[in-house]
């Protein structure tokens, strides 16, 4: 936690310094957003799930009704579904970084890639999983739907993020063989 607040303040001090590159700072900002609204959703899906199993805990042990458990159940989807956002959208931001800092094709990168890729399939495969169970992780808010479901846009971007780490392994290959040749 003690290197994300550490980041976020290199961040913040390169945006208002203004960065070179008005895309990386916006993607940043946005980034940044994004993470203090999964910090809000995880204290609110925290707060909602403490609060359900303390009014229903009698309830939950007695009737052992898996239509009783269904809330709990989706709490927790979305909590596992807070964190892969999480864990993608951190390794996002050290991509930002390291493109900003010109050295693009960082061994890193490859990693935070196949990261991103992994959490994104996960999440696939989790609104999948919630789906066949009957659960409804997100919903519709105001038109614009949060939910979590397996889609062939899904897939392709999961496609995509791991052809884009294979490319960037190879990119630091070459870049590592040319610096061995000055």
């Amino acid at each position: 936690m003690k290197t994300f607040f550490t980041r976020f303040g290199d961040d913040f001090a390169a945006i208002r310094r203004g960065s070179p590159d008005p895309l990386l700072t916006a993607a940043r900002v946005l980034l940044y957003v994004l993470l203090a609204g999964v910090i809000l959703a995880t204290f609110f899906s925290i707060l909602g799930l403490v609060i359900h199993v303390a009014t229903q805990l009698p309830m939950l042990f007695l009737v052992l009704d898996a239509a009783a458990w269904r809330p709990v159940a989706a709490h927790l989807f979305g909590l596992v579904a807070l964190g892969l956002i999480w864990s993608s959208v951190q390794s996002l931001l050290g991509m930002i970084g390291t493109v900003d800092r010109g050295d693009t094709f960082d061994g890193g990168n490859v990693h935070r890639l196949e990261k991103i890729a992994g959490n994104i399939l996960g999440l696939q495969l989790l609104g999948t999983l919630a789906a066949l169970l009957g659960l409804q992780i997100g919903g519709d808010i105001n038109g614009f739907d949060i939910g979590l479901k397996l889609s062939p846009g899904g897939m392709a971007v999961v496609l995509l993020l791991f052809i884009l780490a294979r490319v960037f392994r190879q990119g630091a290959v070459m870049r590592d063989d040319l610096q061995g040749t000055v």
